[in-house]
């Protein structure tokens, strides 16, 4: 099966999202959203019971609270800044016109300024979302195919037996 894509920033950013929303057990520092959530208002509920009882005074405890918000603020920069920088460039290997080849020892992908092989065993699994099938070849890597660039359904289908039934064959 031959599937011709033209990979755009936001594919790429759809699965850099895909990816970090998506529960891995085997990941470092996978510490998803709730959790998170969950901590930061551990650390209020704790400041307001400690103002309560009073180990804290008022404005003690409006500093601590601003002193959060301002390091959550930070953090969120930080992060947003270092996302940015993990975005691919239009004259990379990444975003243009790719050629996916699905045959039935590998995946190869043609593209502008580069040519690559990845063996059946070497696929995870297969992923969608709205928009999207990703063709997973490892924690936050995948054959990204917008299904706008595969827009019959029939297509999508058989690219997702196809990949199903090679993926159990290698395993």
């Amino acid at each position: 099966m031959r599937v011709i894509v033209d990979l755009q920033l936001a594919d790429f950013e759809a699965l850099t999202k895909h990816v970090l929303a998506k529960p891995d057990a085997g990941a470092r520092n996978n510490f998803g959203t709730v959790p998170k959530i969950g901590l930061w208002v551990c650390i209020v509920v704790v400041l307001v019971v400690l103002l309560q009882l009073g180990v804290l005074s008022r404005p003690t405890l409006l500093v601590a609270l601003g002193g959060i918000v301002v390091f959550g603020a930070i953090f969120w920069l930080f992060f947003r800044q270092a996302l940015s920088r993990s975005m691919p460039g239009d004259s990379g290997v990444i975003l243009g016109s790719h050629t996916y080849e699905f045959t039935d020892d590998a995946i190869r992908d043609s593209s502008r300024n580069a040519e690559s092989i990845v063996r059946w065993h070497a696929v995870r699994s297969i992923d969608e979302t709205d928009d999207h099938i990703f063709v997973m070849v490892d924690r936050n890597a995948a054959f990204i195919v917008p299904k706008r660039d595969l827009p019959s359904e029939s297509d999508q289908q058989s690219l997702r037996d196809l990949v199903a039934d090679r993926v159990a064959g290698a395993a």
